[in-house]
């Protein structure tokens, strides 16, 4: 009788196997949701209302080297555009996941700033700034602008973050 078992016990496994991976994905899905909340420009109580920008916090809060490996893989290791780079508020991200996942939190920071850095090289070595930024267009003024707040507050992150 036991050998009868075995193929619907493998069989039983095999489907349990495949449960667990789909809800995986599914968990990874999610977890991409919030990650893209957080970063998006919107994420306060005012915009989300107060019970969604809670389940969206929690969410990051007990998933943190899940929201930091999204992160990292996701939007920062892939090519990013500079003008999308500077409407992402990649701060607000790390400062929830700092407590959960240090390492990783800190590891998407020292990214987050090599791309900052590279995005602002230009602007950075113009030897004259007000000239450069003068001779720029209205958009990519605001774009260096948004840059460069985003560059204060992920150092303001990293002072304060590495402690």
């Amino acid at each position: 009788m036991k050998i009868f078992m075995l193929p619907a016990l493998i069989g039983l496994l095999a489907l349990l196997t495949m449960q667990i991976a789909v809800s995986t994905e599914s968990d990874d899905a999610t977890i991409k949701q919030a990650v893209l909340t957080v970063i998006g420009g919107n994420f306060s109580p005012d915009h989300l209302g107060p019970d969604k920008y809670e389940t969206v916090k929690k969410m990051i809060l007990d998933n943190s080297v899940a929201a930091n490996r999204i992160l990292i893989s996701e939007i920062l290791n892939r090519e990013v555009y500079t003008r999308r780079l500077s409407s992402l508020y990649v701060s607000n991200l790390l400062q929830l996941t700092r407590n959960g996942d240090r390492t990783g939190a800190l590891h998407a920071t020292v990214l987050y700033q090599k791309i900052l850095d590279d995005s602002l090289k230009e602007f950075d070595n113009a030897a004259n700034k007000d000239a450069y930024f003068q001779g720029k267009s209205e958009q990519d003024k605001s774009k260096i602008q948004r840059l460069l707040q985003r560059k204060s507050e992920v150092k303001a992150f990293a002072e304060t973050g590495s402690k």
